[in-house]
């Protein structure tokens, strides 16, 4: 102290520093210090000096500064903690937590470890650790997970290192290079004899676990292994070290367990509340009246038109089935919608309704009968190719055999899979030819499957899955054909074990693709997929013009103004949009889930969601949509975009927290 003048500040400063350390944290390294047991004579001295500085503070009054000097002391304190925090990687390391003694690494922990760790470390994307226990440092790998950090965790990134550093630290000055050769490791590993002759050097570099460790992660990334799940197929593994391979294989283990634990509890928990359910209800019921009220569902239509007057596009409300529907052209091996055919033809036909007096099976779970089914062209478009399936099987087929193919009809959750495109191919297959389909099944995962036989005209309800899969191989033992359409509850984890028999019975599963294993139900089942692009602002229209149709036109326009409001910051999503109570619920959630965005990691998903698979872990799928593209040999494949521009925008400052400006824009 500056004329050894001894200030309250100075006193305020020593007592904050050692009240935080005797309370088990260490400000120089901003972490646990481990209490008076691990710290000892530590202690010890901090507690003697904070009685010693007590007794001598004679003449000190505190009270005379203001509350401005005390918040200025505290806050210069967790000034230096933060300084200090953002020096540390965003992985935990060895010896981070708690006692250190046992934890030292293999590799030398000198002046220049540390010094070298500061520069690599200080530019890093990720966010400051936070100081945690060990057993809540633990990660939770998924098969999402990215190769690198699993390589990387409790290791240290020496890829950005320069390869003086890294020489200096490990074999001193001795062995540094010339300034012009002086590279990043990563680009060191192309061609490590040009810039260093020395072989022995050499092979003492290969043998550093670090080094290894970069060039195995050199190797997968050159071998396309960029996810844990890539590693599964990856066929050169013993090209890798035995560490590589053991961290790999021990997340993949982890995420076996992990899997065989849920799926352990979701069949005990499903058993139990089966258990529960015989209990209380039949597992057959039959449903009087249900049959009749699907297959004689009424028509109705809206037709859009473009409006001078007003300039916007005004909707027409008709009943009865329009004169004329869309029209499809081939695109590689599947449909499209052709635009051109309605281009100089208003007004066109915007939206078909079905309206089922008792509602369609998927509101009769929940005893709420929702009485309309809104078909736009992507529905119609599911249905056509579903058409062209049994068109096609009956032409190449003589007999009916196990060339129909099974569908998995995949899209964004909320914008009507399972009720408008899993009741509109219900009604359709109902008038079907009833010589190639007699029944139609419509399951809602494995809680309840309804039957519809066309022979009888009857629909039976069977509860369970065992009742299901019985029914369905009694029909075809009987010699009936018929079609599964099998609808995946947002609940439900996975995808389904097909109960169809293996010739006569196509079957079309409705999923979103959060679904837990959907790319390795695709690899083994090989089904072919539909991508169901989500309805435009136009459609939404056209439905809210069927809604209101008996409305004052004041309350129609009032009414659509809610809904193309909520539509701008929650995108065409039907579940949420048509209430204003179900549009704030989901919109707080979507703003809880993008503060939530801490890492790199987090921000790649929703600024190069185009790129990566969706995965039923990641939070973000929330935020993110199905759009459909053309895929390999005209099959169709899909890409993910953000549901709205005003989520794209409300996600920027928490993603440039944790992503580099010039990263997000391409620079």
């Amino acid at each position: 102290m500056r004329g050894r003048t001894l200030r309250a500040h100075h006193v305020v400063v020593v007592i904050v520093c050692a009240l935080q350390h005797c309370a088990g944290w260490m400000s120089p390294t901003c972490r646990r210090c481990g209490g008076l047991r691990a710290c000892g004579v530590r202690h010890a001295v901090w507690m003697t000096l904070l009685l010693w500085l007590l007794v001598i503070s004679v003449r000190i009054s505190f009270l005379s500064y203001s509350l401005f000097d005390w918040w200025l002391v505290f806050n210069f304190n967790s000034i230096q903690l933060r300084k200090q925090g953002e020096t540390m990687s965003g992985r935990p390391e060895k010896g981070l937590y708690g006692n250190e003694e046992g934890q030292a690494s293999a590799v030398p922990q000198g002046h220049s470890r540390r010094r070298a760790r500061s520069d690599l470390e200080g530019n890093t994307d990720q966010p400051a650790a936070t100081p945690i226990r060990v057993e809540e440092a633990q990660l939770r790998w998924t098969m999402c997970s990215i190769v690198r950090d699993i390589l990387l965790d409790g290791e240290t990134d020496i890829s950005k290192m320069k390869l003086n550093d890294f020489l200096r630290e490990h074999f001193g000055s001795r062995a540094a290079v010339e300034e012009e050769q002086n590279m990043e490791m990563w680009d060191f590993l192309e061609s490590p004899d040009a810039f260093i002759k020395d072989q022995q050097l050499l092979e003492e570099i290969s043998n550093l676990k670090d080094y290894q460790l970069l060039t195995d992660r050199r190797k997968l990334a050159d071998g396309g292994v960029h996810y844990l799940e890539h590693w599964i197929e990856f066929k050169d593994k013993a090209t890798v070290t035995p560490l590589a391979r053991k961290k790999l294989n021990d997340a993949l283990t982890q995420i076996q367990k992990e899997v065989a634990r849920l799926e352990a509890e979701e069949r005990a928990k499903r058993r139990a509340e089966e258990d529960v359910r015989q209990d209380t209800e039949e597992k057959t019921t039959k449903l009087e009246g249900f049959y009749e009220s699907v297959y004689g569902a009424k028509w109705g239509h809206v037709l859009g038109f473009y409006d001078d007057k007003i300039w916007e596009d005004r909707m027409e409300v008709h009943e009865g089935k329009p004169s004329m529907s869309w029209t499809y052209k081939v695109e590689g091996i599947t449909f499209e919608k052709d635009d051109g055919v309605e281009q100089f033809s208003p007004p066109r036909l915007r939206l078909m309704v079905l309206a089922s007096e008792k509602g369609w099976p998927y509101s009769w779970r929940e005893n709420k009968p929702i009485v309309d089914c809104y078909v736009n062209c992507e529905v119609e478009r599911v249905w056509q190719i579903v058409e062209r399936d049994l068109k096609d099987l009956s032409v190449t087929c003589s007999v009916y055999g196990s060339t129909l193919k099974q569908r998995l009809l995949v899209g964004t959750p909320g914008i009507g899979k399972s009720m408008n495109a899993g009741s509109y191919l219900l009604y359709q297959l109902l008038h079907y030819d009833a010589e190639k389909i007699q029944v139609v099944v419509h399951c809602f995962g494995e809680d309840v499957a309804y039957v519809f036989d066309k022979t009888t005209k009857t629909v039976t309800k069977y509860v369970g899955i065992e009742a299901s899969e019985s029914v369905v191989l009694s029909l075809s033992q009987r010699g009936m054909k018929g079609y599964i359409i099998y609808d995946v509850p947002t609940n439900e984890a996975q995808l389904p074990i097909s109960f169809a028999p293996s010739t006569g019975w196509g079957t079309i599963v409705l999923a979103s693709p959060k679904v837990r294993d959907i790319f390795e139900f695709v690899r083994q089942r090989v089904p072919h997929r539909i991508i169901m692009n989500r309805p435009d602002e136009m459609d939404v229209k056209a439905m809210c013009a069927w809604m209101t149709r008996d409305w004052t036109p004041q309350e129609q326009e009032k009414y659509w103004r809610m809904v193309s409001h909520q539509m701008l910051f929650l995108g065409p999503i039907l579940r949420y949009i048509f209430d204003a109570n179900d549009f704030s619920k989901r919109y707080d959630e979507l703003v809880r889930v993008l503060r939530s965005i801490k890492s790199r990691d987090d921000a790649e998903r929703l600024t190069h969601g185009g790129t990566k698979e969706w995965c039923t872990e990641n939070p973000f799928y929330k935020l993110m949509c199905v759009k459909r593209k053309r895929g390999d040999f005209g099959t169709e494949d899909f890409k993910t975009d953000l549901i709205s521009g005003h989520l794209a925008d409300r996600s920027f400052p928490f993603v440039v927290k944790v992503f580099p400006l010039n990263e997000i824009l391409g620079f």
